[in-house]
């Protein structure tokens, strides 16, 4: 049907990848920030809080309550995609805790989130410092930020300073 010699589909292919790599460019604005969320729970469905405690140590994050992945990549318009994963605990049956164990969990899944979303915002900022650096010592910048984190949970001590904690 077609009969292109072999540097004429060469240009052809040339000429429609160049057009799919500039619509692709035209989609979103150049110095932008595209932020993504993934919220993942895993599941407990112990009914004291010692039992609550032992499964959150066997099923939680890396050993953690919680946790924040935040990861920063560029897009192909020269802004950043922030695609932030966060591990929540979740109780399977919550009516059927006692009503003083379901006022400490609800305390303790509300600080928790709290926690969590500061390791969230230190993502942002680690993207829009490194978006006004013009990628200039970007890894540096993502470095300075994920040890802002870990200083934070110092601090902190996991958040239980700040009530995620199950006594």
């Amino acid at each position: 049907m077609f009969n292109f010699s072999p540097r004429k589909a060469w240009v052809l292919f040339a000429l429609t990848f160049a057009g799919l790599f500039g619509w692709l460019l035209w989609q979103t604005p150049s110095g932008e920030i595209v932020e993504t969320e993934e919220i993942i729970y895993y599941q407990v469905d112990a009914l004291t809080i010692s039992d609550l405690k032992a499964q959150i140590r066997t099923r939680g994050p890396q050993g953690y309550s919680g946790f924040v992945q935040w990861r920063v990549l560029p897009t192909l318009n020269g802004g950043l995609k922030l695609h932030t994963k966060i591990t929540m605990p979740k109780h399977a049956a919550p009516d059927q805790l006692s009503s003083s164990v379901a006022f400490t969990w609800n305390r303790f899944v509300k600080a928790l989130w709290k926690h969590e979303r500061v390791h969230q915002y230190h993502g942002k900022r680690a993207a829009k410092e490194a978006l006004q650096s013009a990628y200039v010592h970007h890894l540096a910048i993502f470095r300075k930020w994920s040890k802002q984190d870990d200083r934070f949970d110092k601090l902190t001590a996991h958040g239980a300073t700040e009530g995620a904690w199950l006594p």
